[in-house]
């Protein structure tokens, strides 16, 4: 069983977009994930959160690009006080 495959028994779907990691990529890897039926994407706005900024900074960032459609990009890896700040549910319109 490929990993696409443990993806559709664990979630009874397969995936369809393809976020390269460090949002690295070239045409051979486009056409590799579009060879997989995957639709290679990016993002429209970046956090920055890996900086470690001060919340109110993450949310600025985020809204000054946000737009019908925008892909944000959160890193979520590592300490991330700033960016769990900014999830709390009176801030509940940046998690959609």
């Amino acid at each position: 069983m490929n990993v696409r495959e443990s993806l559709f028994v664990q979630n009874a779907c397969f995936p369809q977009l393809f976020r390269p990691p460090y949002g690295v990529t070239n045409h051979s890897i486009n056409r590799l994930a579009r060879r997989m039926g995957l639709l290679p994407i990016l993002w429209s706005v970046d956090a920055k959160d890996w900086q470690r900024p001060p919340a109110n900074e993450v949310v600025s960032r985020v809204l000054a690009g946000a737009h019908p459609g925008a892909m944000i990009h959160d890193d979520g890896g590592g300490e991330r006080s700033p960016t769990i700040a900014v999830r709390t549910p009176r801030r509940r319109l940046l998690v959609t």
